[in-house]
């Protein structure tokens, strides 16, 4: 049983993304359906612990910087980062190549650390980014691993876009 308020303030937050990044009351109220009073509330409180910011001059909201905070301490408690952390920051120094740790997620490979091929041991544990997997090599080495009826059905829910020159997408 989902808790209303909750859900719809997680709704809100979703609703934000790079090609949406600021929102009014207005528009929130509109995309979620809800009468202005009842967002302006939910609003309200996600700004009050810092999960959304109003900009004074335009009163629109953007994400906060408790979400980056939250964000950035995610990669740490994360098990495949405890337990890989040091096998593959010595792939990277032996390879004098950057090697990173992803996780499968909604069809796509997840960034959970980058590791860099220097003697110093320095992982960079920012989240990301999202990687579509039949254009990277970890994905790549994801999908390999799959069962024909997982790959199938891997292959009919993506669309294949070329990012590079180098993308296969056929």
């Amino acid at each position: 049983m989902a808790i209303q308020s909750v859900q719809r303030a997680l709704d809100i937050l979703s609703l934000f993304n790079g090609s949406q990044p600021q929102l009014g009351i207005v528009d929130i109220s509109k995309l979620m359906d809800l009468p202005k009073t009842t967002t302006h509330g939910l609003v309200r409180t996600l700004a009050k612990q810092g999960f959304l910011n109003q900009d004074p001059e335009t009163k629109r909201y953007t994400l906060g910087l408790r979400l980056y905070e939250l964000g950035t301490s995610l990669p740490g408690t994360l098990k495949i980062n405890q337990i890989g952390t040091e096998l593959v920051q010595r792939l990277a120094i032996t390879t004098g190549l950057i090697a990173r740790i992803a996780i499968w997620d909604s069809n796509s490979m997840l960034i959970t650390q980058s590791l860099f091929p220097t003697a110093e041991y320095y992982p960079y544990q920012q989240l990301g980014p999202r990687i579509p997997a039949y254009c990277t090599a970890l994905g790549k080495a994801v999908l390999s691993t799959m069962i024909k009826p997982e790959l199938v059905q891997y292959l009919t829910a993506i669309e294949l876009t070329k990012f590079t020159s180098q993308t296969v997408t056929i």
